[in-house]
């Protein structure tokens, strides 16, 4: 099965991803801005040392999906240093005390206060509107700071599933609801205007289906994730047992460096962003899986690491070239389900078969062997995980409950379908109707990936058969 890499519009639970597969790299030497603007910027810095770091610093990260097509006046040097200076000095205004006194990191001043822009939106004087909306809950103590503009989003931003990339603030302020997209930058935008560096985290479930972005607020010791609008630390439950992750990403607007043709990091986000995951995931792995075949002998060859999530089937979590007959990923989360895809020729293909990453780091693969069959006995045609997102997260009892009452057992009225994964897709292997709420199948390989669904279901979770249990995926 092969997937053409192409422009796409991808929907994941919780946000919107859009975004372009491949991306040419633009070499650093290539002048993005308009002719002038390095010179106008640098006599505005002058000898003072943090705005010279500024104005260096914005220099060296702008990219193309910072500067063309969303610039204003883009071949006006004045308007365009103009506009960029009066980002500068606000910037620089509301955090130089802090960063005098070390709270707040020059680093952190630089990737999450500084930037003029968080996505591709088009480009407003968002700074003065939040100062003018939340200048007056300053606090000296950064967290307090953080929580009390929280706490005033949480008053009127409302949850809702629909939601847009690319919005302004204005926009955010003047229409104030969207999902976990809008929630993160519209905390984002008022934090980063009143001097509090303020990111946005973003990874897709491996166990269940959806996606989901967040915030973190960047300390000298250790990062606070929250969510904007919505909880702040203290009660934000970001990975709970009914959710797992493989990997967690932050937003950056650091440019990406020693880059190959392309850039293979969009095809994950099409905002830059740098790998997190360890700041989420304690026992982390390292694993290199050797090549077979075609992808042994290209030497260039780009392995992507993908999950199962339940609604694009296999979506790319990470990547790796070929590393000499072998490929390796890095700080990945185990106790997830896998599986490779190769880029060849603009396509993208499924590469060997799946696999769990297992707690100690070694992986299992699921490589069905039709000489190894037996009796299956199944009740459930979903996970308690899968469904506890289904009925909307109502809390913790509520999936004790689902756990208890088993939502997905059988119906005696309805047939169902036993799918293997198997040369490269799912493919039916038996049906049949429950008797009693249990359904018995028959030869079936017991080392495969396996996938129950009715006509009603075709998004369930996967599951190996293991010591005559169902254990999901």
């Amino acid at each position: 099965m092969k997937n053409k890499i192409k422009k796409v519009l991808v929907y994941t639970f919780g946000f919107l991803t859009v975004g372009v597969i491949l991306y040419k790299y633009i070499s650093s030497n290539e002048v993005l801005y308009p002719k002038g603007t390095e010179k106008i910027l640098m006599q505005y810095a002058g000898q003072d040392t943090l705005r010279t770091k500024a104005v260096k610093f914005l220099l060296k990260n702008m990219t193309p999906e910072y500067i063309e097509k969303y610039f204003p006046e883009s071949n006006d040097a004045d308007k365009n240093a103009n506009y960029l200076i009066r980002n500068i000095d606000a910037s620089i205004e509301k955090s130089k005390q802090r960063i005098l006194s070390g709270e707040i990191s020059e680093k952190n001043f630089l990737e999450y206060i500084l930037p003029y822009r968080i996505d591709v939106e088009t480009l407003e004087d968002w700074r003065t509107l939040g100062i003018d909306r939340f200048g007056d809950l300053y606090d000296d103590n950064l967290i307090k700071h953080c929580e009390l503009i929280n706490d005033s989003l949480m008053k009127f931003f409302k949850y809702t599933l629909k939601d847009y990339v690319g919005r302004t603030y204005s926009n955010l302020l003047g229409n104030p609801s969207g999902n976990c997209n809008g929630m993160t930058r519209i905390a984002a935008f008022s934090m980063r205007s009143n001097g509090i560096p303020v990111a946005i985290d973003f990874a897709t479930w491996s166990n269940v289906k959806g996606a989901h972005k967040w915030n973190s607020l960047l300390l000298n010791d250790k990062n606070m994730h929250f969510m904007g609008a919505e909880q702040n630390h203290k009660n934000h439950k970001l990975i709970e047992k009914y959710k797992r992750v493989a990997k967690v990403y932050r937003e950056t607007f650091l440019k990406e460096t020693e880059l190959p043709e392309f850039n293979p990091k969009k095809i994950i986000s099409s905002i830059n962003y740098i790998d997190v995951t360890k700041e989420y995931c304690t026992n982390c792995k390292d694993f290199s899986i050797e090549l077979e075949g075609i992808g042994r002998l290209d030497k260039k060859a780009l392995f992507l690491l993908c999950i199962y999530d339940g609604i694009n089937d296999w979506t790319p979590v990470d990547y790796s070239f070929n590393a000499g007959n072998f490929i390796k990923f890095n700080d990945v989360c185990p106790n997830n389900l896998f599986i490779l895809k190769k880029v060849n020729n603009g396509f993208l293909e499924y590469y060997g078969e799946p696999f769990i990453l297992k707690r100690d780091g070694m992986t299992q693969f699921l490589t069905v062997n039709t000489n190894i069959k037996g009796k299956i006995q199944l009740y459930s045609f979903n996970s308690p995980e899968q469904e506890y997102v289904n009925v909307g997260h109502l809390g913790e009892e509520e999936y004790e409950r689902i756990v208890k009452d088993n939502p997905s057992k059988f119906s005696s009225d309805m047939t169902y379908s036993l799918f293997l994964w198997k040369k490269l897709n799912w493919i039916e292997i038996d049906k049949k109707t429950s008797i009693d709420g249990m359904i018995i199948f028959e030869n079936v390989p017991l080392n495969g990936l396996l996938k129950i669904s009715s006509n009603e279901d075709k998004n369930n979770r996967p599951f190996i058969y293991q010591n005559g249990k169902q254990v999901w995926l």
